[in-house]
């Protein structure tokens, strides 16, 4: 599969009351045309931050994205609309995405508009089928966002992000504000788009649980680096990076055991170290060369990555 979006050493920082936060350091993906690329890691970890980078929401403080191998950042300057047509986004929270003024017509149609694609009847035409897709009566249509339900409206944003024919689908969060039964639906909707239109996704979340049912592969942030990437099965098999096993084990995915004890409590950055590796302080292997070195991603069997020093030692040779 070709490369369709490439994020290169990319950092980000934001300077607040309280200091200065690092949001992301040095993060390298490469999403392929068709796949599913999950993007997990807890509240805080830096996803939603590379998600508005890749958007061009933000802009890198040093680093480049790649959209089919051209610079995000000059294809901006020639005409945004190139990007904006090929990449479009699915977001948390599905009412505050719509305009409540507007019948949901003129939101899925308004990209069509934007973009001057087709006229009034062929836009409509279109906003029928992609409700036929996503699963939604046409009558839909004529009504405001606050008569849809949430699942509801998450459809109709799935919709419209798909009105252009996008390539990739950056879906931040997309189903954590629903409710269970609808999450099943959507990540199924999902799945089901992937295979129909051939759409490639960035699928954020913090669940590994949802990752793990849809993603191809799976990138783990941890305060604001990438600290392991590995194909799905792979990962759930035998994580590379002690986090990602800690992610594991306090998941059903995986029998806990007496050995799962990990400290799972929500990180903090300002508690993250100023030296060595920012796991160290919740990780049951740490030593004092973890403490005093900080560790660089770093391939392992052929494509997984990982950005632990006793990754070859302790998790390549079997030793868990």
């Amino acid at each position: 599969m070709s490369i369709l979006l490439e994020v290169r050493d990319v950092s980000k920082t934001f300077n607040l009351k309280d200091g200065v936060v690092k949001a992301c350091s040095n993060v390298n993906l490469k999403i392929h045309s068709g796949e599913i690329l999950g993007l997990v890691g807890e509240s805080g970890s830096g996803k939603t931050t590379m998600s508005n980078l890749i958007l061009g929401l933000e802009q890198p403080d040093q680093g480049e994205i790649l959209y089919k191998g051209q610079s995000v950042v000059e294809i901006f300057k020639k005409d945004e609309k190139i990007f904006r047509r090929g990449v479009q986004a699915v977001f948390q929270q599905p009412l505050l995405a719509l305009d409540s003024l507007q019948r949901i017509e003129r939101s899925v149609t308004e990209p069509l508009i934007v973009h001057g694609v087709g006229d009034r009847a062929s836009r409509k035409a279109r906003a029928r089928e992609l409700f036929e897709l996503v699963g939604l009566d046409e009558s839909f249509l004529q009504r405001y966002p606050n008569q849809l339900s949430g699942g509801q409206l998450q459809r109709v944003n799935i919709a419209r992000a798909l009105v252009l024919s996008p390539e990739l689908l950056i879906c931040d969060e997309a189903v954590s504000a629903l409710d269970v039964s609808v999450q099943a639906q959507i990540i199924n909707l999902f799945l089901e788009i992937q295979s129909k239109l051939g759409v490639a996704l960035l699928f954020i979340s913090h669940d590994l649980e949802v990752v793990r049912y849809l993603a191809d592969r799976i990138a783990v942030m941890y305060a604001g680096s990438v600290v392991e990437e590995s194909e799905t099965d792979a990962l759930v098999e035998n994580p590379l990076h002690p986090y990602s096993r800690a992610l594991l084990s306090a998941s059903s995915i995986h029998e806990s055991s007496e050995n799962d004890n990990w400290d799972m409590s929500t990180f903090r950055r300002e508690e993250l170290p100023k030296l060595g590796c920012k796991f160290a302080p919740r990780c049951r292997y740490v030593d004092d060369f973890c403490r005093e070195n900080e560790p660089v991603i770093q391939g392992f069997d052929g494509d997984r990555r990982s950005a632990c020093f006793k990754t070859d030692a302790l998790f390549l040779r079997g030793n868990k």
